[in-house]
């Protein structure tokens, strides 16, 4: 497997750079390669008939999700989903269940349980600045997909870093705790 070229999802597309290529080790680059051709097209579909996202902002949503599912699989955690928008597209991929549970098993190898903040399962603001500091750290600044959806208010705040307070936004996310599910378990 050659480091020498990103991976894309999709003719001329890149899901990563060549240069992220070069910071994952053997089996994070597995887990690239295993989720970068799986098309998303099914949830996005649903997303634009419904006016939540437009045909133009398919491409970029279902890289930008691609790559929160890889560093989830990278067992960076917790991690906050701080974007409404690619928020919107995991809902939409746990709408479709057994195309999301076969997604989880063949990338990662375990299902991702898309945890809610309530009250009693606070999703503290170390998940998201996880999120945003090993996205920088792979892929460079955040494109605008990840602010999209918020206020003008909210945005402010995340571009003011660092913050160590959380916004008065409730975010969804993984907690990293719950990989029971692995390829081949049928528990989850």
């Amino acid at each position: 497997m050659s480091t020498n070229t990103g991976i894309g999802f999709r003719p001329g597309s890149e899901f990563i750079s060549s240069s992220t290529c070069q910071l994952l080790q053997a089996r994070q680059l597995e887990i690239a390669h295993r989720i970068a051709p799986w098309d998303l097209k099914f949830a996005l579909d649903k997303m634009v008939w419904d006016g939540k996202l437009s045909e133009d902002e398919c491409a970029m949503a279902e890289r930008e999700f691609k790559r929160f599912i890889l560093m989830i699989g990278m067992d960076i955690k917790p991690i906050a989903m701080i974007s409404p928008t690619l928020d919107e597209v995991w809902h939409q991929m746990v709408l479709f269940t057994r195309r999301y549970v076969r997604f989880c098993r063949e990338t990662v190898g375990f299902f991702i349980h898309h945890t809610p903040e309530t009250p009693e399962n606070p999703i503290p603001v170390e998940a998201a600045i996880r999120l945003m500091v090993n996205y920088e750290r792979l892929f460079g600044p955040m494109p605008s997909v990840w602010f999209s959806g918020m206020t003008a208010e909210l945005q402010r705040y995340y571009e003011a870093r660092p913050f160590r307070v959380k916004p008065p936004v409730r975010w969804s996310g993984w907690t990293g705790r719950d990989r029971r599910v692995r390829v081949g378990v049928t528990e989850f």
